[in-house]
């Protein structure tokens, strides 16, 4: 009667009283596998079909994908419980995905670009493993959610544009957040609770994504300034100044009619006009730079 075998592995388990004389054979089996689990790599060449792995393929512990990618593949991997290192080498792995699965299963992850990952398997499905805290914020460089977070099952990031998620997909997500509704970091600087301090005034600093909306310079941000004009000897002469007014913070205006009697309104020498804003400086906004999308972990 032949060993049976562990159902994941796939190690050789000795009867007892099998193998007299050749139990070296088994064990060696088994040792050798244990050591391509944890120690050995393999390289695989991926362009635009379907790829099953081998049973020499994914008993390794590091399986790296290369080749130049012209469509998006599928890699089937075996259903069984097992964790591997896996790293997405290929050409053009923005622009197409590679997607590592069990067949017909429900959840599955596209890898991203030239990074070593790690993904787990549970017998049905893949997953991340350790890729980040559910509730935390990535700032991405670019102009559109990267083809590996779209392309897994479920995403394991969200984009924060305000839209509603599936709670019943995301559960931890909508219990920190309080609700299923995602931030909206769209156009907006982020700014943390206030958590006592009282800093933050025009929005609601003590409640968790409350939104700022449009913000007005007021006098108290312009610089303080005085626009002295002055002439000394000479002496000007005007038609007809019928209206002069002036205020701190406003315009200084003069109306001046071009009918009348020339001369008969003379300005004095020296004459000067200060016009005071009134501002106390207060810094507005700092120098900003538009860098991407905000996501955040969502599962």
């Amino acid at each position: 009667m032949p060993d049976p075998q562990t159902s994941n592995l796939q190690l050789f388990i000795p009867l007892n009283g099998a193998d007299p004389g050749s139990w070296d054979v088994p064990m060696n089996a088994n040792f050798n596998q244990l050591d391509n689990c944890f120690g050995a790599n393999v390289s695989i060449a991926l362009s635009n079909t379907p790829v099953t792995l081998s049973a020499a393929q994914y008993n390794t512990r590091i399986i790296s994908f290369t080749g130049t990618l012209t469509a998006n593949v599928n890699v089937t991997f075996p259903a069984y419980g097992r964790t591997w290192i896996v790293q997405n080498n290929c050409v053009a792995n923005t622009t197409f995905k590679v997607t590592t699965w069990i067949s017909s299963a429900a959840q599955y992850v596209a890898l991203p670009p030239s990074e070593p990952m790690m993904i787990m398997s549970d017998g049905s499905n893949i997953k991340f493993l350790g890729l980040g805290r559910v509730g935390t914020y990535w700032d991405f460089a670019g102009s559109a959610v990267p083809i590996w977070v779209t392309g897994s099952n479920p995403q394991p990031y969200l984009n924060c544009d305000g839209t509603a998620f599936s709670s019943a997909a995301y559960p931890a997500l909508r219990d920190y957040l309080g609700s299923a509704t995602l931030p909206d970091t769209r156009g907006r600087f982020r700014a943390t609770l206030n958590q006592g301090t009282g800093r933050l005034t025009a929005i609601n600093g003590n409640t968790l994504l409350a939104n700022g909306g449009s913000e007005t310079i007021t006098q108290g941000n312009l610089p303080n300034a005085s626009l002295p004009v002055t002439d000394p000897g000479h002496t000007h002469s005007v038609n007809n100044i019928t209206t002069a007014t002036g205020a701190a913070g406003s315009d200084f205006n003069v109306y001046i009619f071009s009918a009348g009697n020339p001369g008969a309104n003379t300005l004095a020498a020296n004459t000067g006009v200060s016009v005071t804003t009134g501002g106390s400086g207060t810094a507005y906004a700092p120098p900003g730079i538009v860098g991407g999308l905000t996501l955040i972990r969502a599962g």
